[in-house]
């Protein structure tokens, strides 16, 4: 997997995308301010000085995915929600493929 510290454009580029919208000067403002926040939070250390805080979507599902990352290694420390709950959560008929 490919990870990157934010994560967040590619999270409401894809939604906007998935649901045929594009994005409004409001919706734009929102997104940085909320990439601003999630900036913040991985700055100040508070997952640790190794772990990032990522938000992205679900390629299976477009549900919204948040992981703690190891910044090192890359290994996802923990994921809201779990990888068994969007397996789950999948199309029966798109899952078989």
């Amino acid at each position: 997997m490919d990870f990157n510290s934010i994560g967040l454009l590619g999270l409401y580029q894809n939604t906007a995308q998935t649901q045929g919208q594009v994005l409004t000067p409001r919706e734009r403002a929102e997104q940085a301010r909320l990439i601003q926040a999630v900036k913040s939070v991985n700055q100040s250390g508070i997952f640790g000085s190794s772990n990032d805080l990522i938000f992205s979507s679900d390629p299976e599902t477009g549900r919204p995915v948040i992981r703690l990352v190891n910044r090192e290694t890359k290994e996802v420390v923990r994921q809201i929600p779990a990888e068994y709950l969007l397996r789950l959560s999948e199309d029966p008929r798109t899952a078989a493929r």
